[in-house]
């Protein structure tokens, strides 16, 4: 929403999201990757959610968010019973006591050293262009706009695509702004870590670990969030 529904306002996009009912559903176990709260994420509270779906062992719970939620709930409240002490504890405690802390607040915003800095060269390395971290990860939100043609008639249509890709950037003349692996792994990190902090105040990353976790190299965000968070930047 933050990307989309921004000035300039998407108007597709805003659209269709007014016309969407989201219920999330609260994770019953933490995968071995999560790191969810120390990416300022609250798995009971969902934001942009209009309701929580959450297994509570012989049912599940339904917690109105939004009016949205609030109208689901008030249909089916013929079918729901009320929740007991032992599902609201249920529930309390589907919220990981603790998992493994990460510097976010640490990360320099801004500044040329984060450009500049040999990571980049270690990283475009080790990276084989594969883009699993793009379809994996829950906040990429790159797109390309393409043309097809049928008979006499045609459609212009968006689909999703990755920064990763080697031909993202490049331009009908040939140009390329980043040519490298190096170029195309630095542009996903700052973007989710320093330029979308500086312009909204918030990180690009859920905590989810996805992306470690798929990537056949080993290349996870964490790795990425420790090593920038010790960086010594001239203010």
């Amino acid at each position: 929403d933050r990307v989309f529904l921004e000035e300039p306002t998407d108007e597709a996009y805003r659209k269709r999201r007014e016309l969407t009912t989201l219920v999330a559903l609260v994770c019953t176990g933490e995968g071995p990757e999560c790191f969810c709260l120390s990416a300022g994420v609250d798995p009971l509270q969902p934001s942009g959610a209009d309701a929580l779906l959450a297994d509570v062992g012989e049912a599940y719970l339904l917690k109105p968010v939004s009016d949205k939620g609030a109208a689901i709930v008030d249909a089916l409240r013929g079918l729901l019973s009320e929740p007991t002490e032992g599902d609201l504890s249920t529930l309390n405690a589907l919220v990981p006591a603790k998992q493994r802390d990460y510097p976010f607040d640490r990360v320099p915003v801004g500044y040329s050293e984060l450009w500049n800095s040999p990571k980049w060269d270690d990283l475009g390395e080790l990276c084989i262009g594969c883009s699993i971290c793009t379809i994996v990860c829950p906040t990429c939100h790159c797109f390309d706009v393409e043309d097809e043609r049928s008979g006499c008639s045609g459609k212009r249509f968006r689909a999703w695509d990755t920064c990763m890709s080697s031909c993202f950037t490049k331009m009908g003349t040939g140009e390329n702004p980043r040519p490298t692996k190096r170029e195309r792994v630095r542009q996903r990190f700052l973007h989710k870590l320093s330029y979308l902090r500086l312009k909204t105040g918030r990180i690009a990353c859920t905590g989810c670990g996805r992306c470690g976790a798929q990537c056949p190299v080993g290349i996870g965000i964490e790795e990425v969030i420790s090593d920038l968070a010790e960086m010594k930047v001239e203010r």
